[in-house]
């Protein structure tokens, strides 16, 4: 099984501010996949930022929602040196 760990953020801030912080939550994720024996290889890390809310961005309590980590399962795709080498099902 290899996983796509995807991150996102609410709005605040800017987008390059977003895009890292979209990363470091997968970075997070995937250390404690790792730590629970899920390769690390097996793993495509991707931060969507702020490009894609759940829901809008219109307070405090509903931004929160956005700030996520959600996963894909992936067959027949390899993740080698960060190159895609084969397509996604």
């Amino acid at each position: 099984m290899n996983l796509r760990v995807i991150g996102y953020t609410c709005d605040l801030g800017s987008a390059s501010i977003n895009q890292w912080v979209g990363i470091q939550r997968t970075e997070s994720v995937t250390d404690y996949l790792e730590a629970q024996g899920i390769p690390r290889n097996r793993m495509d890390l991707v931060s969507k930022g702020e490009l894609t809310p759940i829901v809008p961005n219109l307070s405090v309590s509903i931004r929160k929602k956005n700030r996520r980590v959600t996963f894909e399962v992936l067959s027949e795709y390899y993740v080698q040196w960060g190159t895609r080498i084969s397509s996604r099902n």
